[in-house]
């Protein structure tokens, strides 16, 4: 059994919420854990929002570590998610679910995945889904520069 010292915890993958903070609340961005409810940190660029996060997020553990305080892990590692669900078409959107994925020579699930795939990566950056704003490494996003989206 792995001991789950702050060196187990910091080896783990967790989810990384990046988002920039408005000019009104004094510009930058704020980087935080959500698995982690309480740990985050802000920088003037992405970068520095991130670095001060791995920072927050040592604090965050020895403190939990110190005070005998569950820690929870990612939940990609705890089996929560399967992959699976059920999602109910109308009769004439699964005929042409059917007829398209015929007509690529792929599985109508193949077909779907990819929709929704598109999809998120379409809304990506939207406030719909703030959490695909960048393409991620792991659970570290990879960061291209440090210009906020709004910014040329």
């Amino acid at each position: 059994m792995t001991k789950k010292d702050l060196n187990y915890y910091l080896s783990l993958d967790y989810n990384i919420d990046l988002q920039p903070i408005t000019e009104e609340d004094g510009g930058g961005w704020l980087a935080s854990l959500p698995e982690l409810e309480g740990c985050m940190s802000d920088g003037v660029t992405q970068t520095d929002a991130l670095k001060n996060l791995e920072d927050a997020k040592v604090d965050w553990l020895e403190f939990c570590i110190e005070n005998s305080l569950p820690i929870p892990e990612p939940k990609i590692y705890t089996n929560e998610y399967s992959g699976k669900f059920t999602l109910r078409v109308g009769k004439t959107v699964h005929k042409k679910l059917v007829e398209t994925s015929e007509r690529e020579g792929v599985s109508v699930n193949n077909l779907v995945n990819g929709f929704v795939n598109a999809g998120l990566q379409e809304t990506a950056g939207s406030n719909y889904f703030p959490e695909l704003v960048k393409e991620r490494s792991h659970s570290y996003y990879r960061v291209k520069d440090d210009k906020r989206p709004d910014e040329k």
